[in-house]
């Protein structure tokens, strides 16, 4: 059964099923970007997914929650609705769930929330980094590569390691449709537009970054910037 808006606002919702709902405001939002061609929209409806998770966040113990899980945060940081993506930094768990996620998995989302919205200083980061490497034990992670060139400040690095995890992205999108692993609305809109790789585009920019203007599933049109305030009730009403 698919979570309902007075279930969200209950508080009684599963993970599970609360990002279900956020990805509805995502896919509302990209769909709104490709066939209107304005960017309005696409942010309005990011920021309501971040607001959204961070209304669960605040009413789960640490024990449902997983923070790798947590595309809601990027939808935020995407929108460029800074003030959610810190919130919702700081109400995710701070430690790995192993009953939910893979360790690997939290250590990416955990570092980008501790380098750019925790204020963590730059040895906390360091050891988050140097767990993520030593327990990969030699084996190659495009994300980790990101995040390494987004603390070192290296642009070409970052640049190429976001180039091939789109081109992965690209990959893997495509033989999820070809499979009819998922449903033609998600194929349309997330097969399209990257919201995780927006975010980082983001965070790139905010490091000054040099970037090329137009990048695999990244338009440039879902790059603008739009003067909005943000209204962190607005997807109680949606």
């Amino acid at each position: 059964m698919a979570v309902t808006l007075p279930d969200v606002l209950g508080g009684a919702v599963e993970l599970r099923d609360m990002l279900e709902f956020c990805r509805h405001c995502r896919i509302k939002g990209i769909a709104s970007l490709l066939l209107t061609g304005a960017s309005e929209g696409f942010v309005r409806e990011l920021s309501n997914s971040g607001h959204a998770f961070l209304h669960h966040l605040t009413r789960t113990g640490d024990e449902g929650k997983a923070t790798s899980r947590g595309m809601p945060f990027f939808d935020a940081l995407a929108a460029l609705d800074l003030e959610c993506a810190r919130n919702i930094a700081r109400t995710s768990r701070m430690t790995w769930n192993p009953d939910r996620e893979y360790e690997d998995d939290f250590l990416y989302v955990h570092f980008l929330m501790k380098r750019f919205f925790l204020d963590a200083p730059q040895t906390e980061c360091d050891t988050v980094l140097t767990r993520w490497v030593g327990l990969l034990a030699g084996e190659a992670d495009v994300k980790l590569e990101l995040c390494e060139s987004l603390s070192s400040g290296e642009g070409e690095d970052f640049h190429d390691a976001l180039c091939r995890w789109l081109a992965d992205e690209a990959d893997r999108y495509t033989e999820l449709m070809n499979s009819d692993a998922i449903s033609p609305e998600v194929a349309a809109t997330e097969g399209c537009v990257s919201v995780e790789g927006l975010a980082l585009l983001r965070l790139a920019e905010s490091k000054g970054f040099k970037l090329e203007e137009d990048y695999l599933m990244i338009p440039s049109l879902a790059r603008t910037r739009v003067p909005i305030t943000f209204d962190p009730n607005a997807w109680q009403r949606t």
